[in-house]
């Protein structure tokens, strides 16, 4: 069982429009709404993978009801932790030409939700073959949830994988996940340098490493490198059949079903590629045969470090 945590699911409202001008009534052709956040789409291909994942995170209101209706459709199971505050809402706007997205401020957490989610994570991570933390954080400046729910996983013994996004918080790192996913500009902003060659990626990347961190991946527009304690691994993206677009949440949960059902570092590294291709993935589905498809076009380089 691997354990999904969403730090901030939210419902998608999309409306769609030929055109929309402001300060006048636009008519909609189309209004979608769905549950598709980071956790729910990572709940849904590990499901693809017979992996029976647990989402994990706080709901409230109706957009926290809509939320759990659509995991109880998916077959997914789950267990929310009921909130006050509604659930998130990312309001899409699109037209032939554009696009606007809005969402409404993050939902707040009380201390006693809090506590109760911790209870409820403590036990279940127990249980759990690798927890997977995706997601920007809550509403709570003065608590570090990710970092505390890195360290408990550590204290009951089951690996962590995370992903770290834009707004991700450095200090996520120095409770030494077993594995981080993370873009090559989020590296230079974390070492305050400018990295220009891949030596000195390797250079930072390495450091992080040796202070704990079993195995760092590191995304660049041109490669995607990981890094463990003697060995990394290099895929070129220019070597491929087609030009990529990665979501590295979804790299990291591929890695992640990789190394549970004990495929080795390069098949891993081809999985979680493939995963994390947007391709992969349309209209609430994904593709195993496009999974396979550019997983057998992807070429892994090792090399020492």
């Amino acid at each position: 069982m691997i354990l999904v945590v969403d730090l901030n699911p939210y419902i998608t409202k999309h409306y769609k429009a030929a055109d929309f001008e402001a300060n006048m009534i636009n008519l909609v052709e189309k209004k979608i709404t769905n549950s598709i956040s980071v956790g729910t789409k990572a709940s849904m291909l590990l499901n693809e993978f017979d992996k029976y994942p647990i989402f994990m995170s706080f709901s409230g209101g109706n957009n926290g009801r809509e939320l759990k209706s659509f995991m109880d459709k998916r077959g997914i199971n789950h267990n929310t932790i009921e909130i006050k505050d509604e659930t998130s809402e990312l309001l899409l706007i699109e037209s032939d030409n554009r696009k606007i997205y809005l969402m409404n401020q993050y939902s707040r957490i009380t201390r006693d939700e809090l506590d109760k989610f911790y209870s409820e994570y403590s036990r279940i991570a127990r249980e759990a073959e690798y927890i997977c933390i995706l997601g920007t954080k809550y509403d709570m400046e003065s608590e570090r949830f990710a970092e505390n729910l890195v360290k408990i996983g550590a204290s009951v013994n089951t690996n962590v994988g995370i992903v770290m996004d834009n707004r991700s918080n450095g200090n996520i790192l120095d409770a030494n996940p077993n594995l981080a996913i993370m873009s090559k500009s989020q590296l230079e902003h974390m070492s305050g340098e400018k990295l220009e060659y891949e030596w000195e990626v390797a250079k930072q990347a390495n450091a992080l490493v040796k202070k704990g961190i079993e195995v760092l991946g590191v995304v660049d527009s041109n490669r995607f490198v990981l890094y463990s304690e003697k060995h990394g691994y290099r895929v070129l993206f220019k070597d491929l059949d087609e030009k990529l677009s990665l979501d590295k949440s979804m790299m990291t949960v591929g890695f992640i079903i990789g190394r549970t059902r004990k495929y080795d570092f390069e098949m891993s590294t081809k999985l979680a590629i493939a995963c994390g291709s947007i391709s992969v993935y349309d209209e609430e589905n994904f593709d195993s045969a496009e999974i396979k498809k550019i997983m057998n076009s992807i070429v892994v380089e090792k090399f020492n470090i």
